[in-house]
């Protein structure tokens, strides 16, 4: 709060974590590769711990979690 842009950055980062966890929660329940207690494991962390959560997702989980896409799956030519 010493910057005088905090008033608006704080709230907009808080925003941004939350649009993400939003999405993330979505993918992982449209999701066919884990199971029900693995997809309320993940809501728990993401309602829990918030933003540890969404880092562990975004670097550890979501390639798991997103691997049938074939975007995921090409190899570079």
């Amino acid at each position: 709060m010493h910057i005088s842009a905090a008033q608006i950055l704080i709230p907009l980062g808080l925003f941004f974590t939350l649009v993400y966890a939003i999405i993330a929660l979505y993918e992982i329940y449209k999701s066919d590769r884990i199971t029900l207690d693995k997809k309320i494991m993940w809501a728990a962390g993401f309602i829990v711990v918030g933003s540890i959560a969404v880092l562990l997702y975004l670097f550890m989980g979501r390639q798991r979690i997103l691997r049938e896409f074939k975007f995921l799956n090409q190899q570079p030519e």
